[in-house]
C-alpha cells in the first residue's frame, strides 16, 4: 500500500475530494464523493495538467473508533 502511494504521488499534481452526500448509521458510513485529480505526467490521450473526475461510493465500518473496512465504486468521466 505505501508502494501504491509512493507511486501515485508521480502520476498526480493534486488531488481534490468533494464530498456530495454521506449517511451515517452505528458503525457504518456511506460517503458519496467527486474526486478530482491533475495529472502530474502524461497518461494516455491526457497531457501534463489535465484533470480527471471521478464520482466514488465508499462504505466504510468502523469498530472502536477505527476504519476496519473499505469498499469504493467508482465512476470516472470519459476522458
Amino acid at each position: 500500500m505505501a508502494e501504491a502511494f509512493e507511486k501515485g504521488k508521480k502520476v498526480l499534481s493534486n488531488q481534490n475530494y468533494e464530498i456530495k452526500s454521506f449517511i451515517a448509521d452505528g458503525d457504518k458510513l456511506s460517503i458519496e464523493v467527486m474526486w478530482t485529480e491533475t495529472l502530474a505526467m502524461a497518461f494516455g490521450g491526457l497531457t501534463i495538467g489535465s484533470q480527471m473526475c471521478d464520482d466514488s461510493a465508499m462504505f466504510f465500518l468502523s469498530k472502536e473508533g477505527k476504519i476496519v473496512s473499505q469498499r469504493n465504486y467508482d465512476c470516472f468521466y470519459p476522458w
